[in-house]
């Protein structure tokens, strides 16, 4: 009996899944019927996805750890947590890796120590190109504000981070890719500095969470990632090309903050950040809220009533008629 209820449980839910996914591919699939609660609730809804191009600076600054070359690569080394131990340092999304150090103890004890400098850091400078590309979904709230929730994943072409000049001898950390990727989920808030039938112009503060898209880390790898959020700051653009089909253009500028923590019992850290300015462009689609009129001879273009029942006379993305008037007010 249970397992028979299980299957009727399962089989409901694939139909009502298969439904939605209907509704939502073909809206106007079922005409001659009246509108839907769900296509009603639906209509809020807006759904966004945009691509785009942005410049990123990096800035990746190591705090009370002592910075050394050896081979083409970089290390870190602090006495407090051992003797012969240091890290083999890998940026952008490759942690570091605890190793035993080789060296002469006279070579590490020639290293500046961190002590020397309650703020002794190293600073190492680069910048890159940026491709996002980015899914989110909106609600308008009193015909003013915006709330806006989506996922994006960032493609960043970065070959090297140069350190300040007073430690050019370190020479540059080079990444072996050349490339990394990150993924953030976002929270935009928006307020629309003005709106009418043809345009929608919007002010954008941003937060967001962001992690590097290498998910599997070695094993021998090590560091605690402390998270700070992101956050921007922006504008949107929007051209209404009807009721439920706009076209946009946003630009934002974005700052992360991390901190990279190699052992709890030291304060020694990396704190890797960025800016980055980000123009993307995309397109948003609502879902219409009535059916479209079924009638072959009806050419009423714009939302009419046939036996008391509401239909819309044009396509989704049909926003003026053949003359060149909006089907639509905003």
């Amino acid at each position: 009996m249970k397992i028979y209820f299980h299957k009727k449980i399962k089989t409901l839910i694939q139909r009502y899944v298969l439904v939605l996914s209907i509704l939502l591919i073909i809206p106007n699939a079922n005409h001659a019927k009246p509108s839907s609660k769900l296509k009603k609730f639906l209509n809020h809804l807006h759904f966004n996805f945009s691509m785009g191009y942005g410049r990123t600076s990096y800035q990746n600054q190591i705090l009370k750890y002592s910075v050394f070359i050896k081979e083409g690569n970089h290390y870190l080394y602090n006495p407090l947590e051992g003797a012969q131990t240091g890290y083999l340092v890998r940026w952008f999304g490759k942690p570091y890796i605890r190793m035993h150090l080789y060296e002469s103890e006279n070579f590490l004890s020639g290293l500046k120590k961190p002590t020397d400098s309650p703020v002794q850091s190293v600073i190492f400078y680069g910048e890159g190109h940026t491709f996002p590309i980015t899914l989110s979904g909106h609600i308008d709230i009193k015909k003013k504000f915006r709330i806006e929730i989506g996922v994006s994943t960032s493609l960043h072409m970065v070959n090297q981070l140069i350190p300040e000049a007073k430690y050019k001898d370190l020479g540059p950390y080079f990444d072996p890719d050349g490339m990394h990727y990150t993924t953030k989920v976002f929270l935009i808030k928006g307020y629309k500095l003005l709106e009418n039938s043809a345009y929608s112009l919007l002010l954008n503060t941003q937060l967001s969470y962001v992690v590097y898209g290498n998910l599997f880390k070695d094993p021998s790898a090590i560091s605690s990632n402390l998270w700070s959020p992101a956050v921007g700051i922006g504008l949107t653009l929007e051209k209404h090309i009807s009721e439920y089909l706009s076209v946009f253009g946003k630009i934002m500028y974005e700052k992360v903050n991390l901190v990279d923590k190699m052992n709890k019992l030291t304060s020694s850290v990396v704190i890797p950040s960025s800016d980055s300015v980000l123009l993307q462009i995309g397109v948003t689609i609502n879902c219409a809220e009535i059916p479209r009129c079924p009638i072959p001879d009806c050419e009423i273009k714009v939302k009419h009533k046939h036996a008391d029942t509401a239909y819309r006379g044009a396509s989704i993305i049909t926003g003026k008629n053949s003359l060149g008037y909006r089907l639509y007010e905003k």
